[in-house]
């Protein structure tokens, strides 16, 4: 797929009447693709490149780079995007690869801007407008079926960072006509901020958390990590998202393999308000390797709920067990 040139990807924009700072902004965000090495790719998605943007709809862009070099790149697009008519602004990351940062403006317009390696398990659903793909790198990334919809999308996924943008998503759809769709996602994220102010009532406190041990078999037998000492350790680790649906446990025996009890419709049912009752706000725990060691109700949630990316942290090296050798039944709960 051959870059389409600056002016037609314009004049695409000024036919949905798009605020003359998003023609500016994607001028210069095409300068600086062709000028940085590590971009690969680039691409126009969301309602510009669908054909049905307006005045109010987001730039959206994704950047694909070299191995190793989305988080440099996003920082040098930043020089670009993070103008003086800057209202707010915040990122995150997609896995150990990639990367987003969004922005808003003074004049109401919004640009988002995610980039990912070109490791990343990154896909892209058409519609689409390449903006920049000297290789022909984009076909490869296709993927069939239709792209995510406002509609299901999950409300508070960045906690307070992410709030104005959302706000001003909802203040956008108000203004384009789509009342309901405003509605019912204040109404989520009405829910999600009266959990979160129940959670911050609690306290997270180590004392509401029921006993409960990540255990490990070992050659030797199985040993045992307390779980609230897990989380106090941990509680100081750099946070990142993670996509729950690649962790390994999801396919192994995971809750079942120490025990004598058996998936009974009975135990499934208490996974099941367990899974129903957790919180993806809060961090799960990774050991070195990567395997869950607190948090695997809140992995199934995610997966259940199509949530893509949740937050977790994880130890550089392990601690140590707080049983070794141990029989899981004669635990103190």
């Amino acid at each position: 797929m051959s870059s389409e040139s600056i002016e037609s990807l314009q004049g695409r924009l000024r036919e949905q009447a798009a605020a003359q700072s998003h023609l500016t902004r994607l001028a210069q965000l095409r300068a600086v693709f062709e000028a940085d090495a590590a971009c690969i790719a680039a691409v126009l998605v969301g309602s510009f490149a669908k054909g049905s943007g307006n005045r109010l709809s987001d730039l959206d862009l994704v950047a694909f780079t070299t191995r190793g070099g989305a988080q440099s790149f996003a920082e040098r697009a930043d020089r670009v995007l993070a103008t003086h008519d800057l209202l707010h602004c915040y990122s995150g990351h997609h896995g150990t690869s990639g990367c987003f940062r969004k922005y808003v403006y003074l004049d109401f317009s919004s640009c988002e801007l995610h980039v990912a390696d070109e490791a990343a398990p990154f896909r892209l659903f058409r519609p689409y407008l390449s903006v920049w793909d000297p290789s022909g790198f984009l076909p490869g990334r296709d993927v069939e079926g239709p792209a995510p919809k406002h509609e299901d999308f999950e409300p508070y996924p960045h906690g307070d960072d992410g709030l104005i943008w959302e706000l001003v998503d909802c203040v956008k759809w108000i203004k384009q006509g789509r009342v309901q769709l405003a509605k019912n996602y204040l109404r989520k994220l009405g829910a999600k901020l009266r959990a979160d102010s129940e959670a911050v009532g609690m306290g997270y406190a180590m004392n509401s958390i029921r006993p409960q041990y990540h255990l490990r078999q070992t050659s030797k037998g199985i040993d045992a990590f307390d779980v609230c000492r897990l989380i106090e350790i941990s509680k100081d680790l750099p946070i990142r998202m993670i996509d729950p649906s690649a962790l390994a446990e999801l396919d192994e025996d995971h809750w079942y393999f120490h025990t004598t009890d058996r998936p009974t419709p009975r135990s499934i049912v208490e996974h099941f308000r367990l899974i129903r009752a957790c919180d993806l706000r809060h961090p799960i725990i990774l050991d070195q390797r990567g395997r869950v060691m607190d948090g695997m109700h809140r992995v199934c949630k995610a997966v259940l709920e199509g949530v893509d990316r949740i937050p977790a942290v994880q130890f550089n090296a392990d601690p140590a067990p707080d049983f070794i050798d141990c029989n899981p039944e004669e635990l103190p709960y």
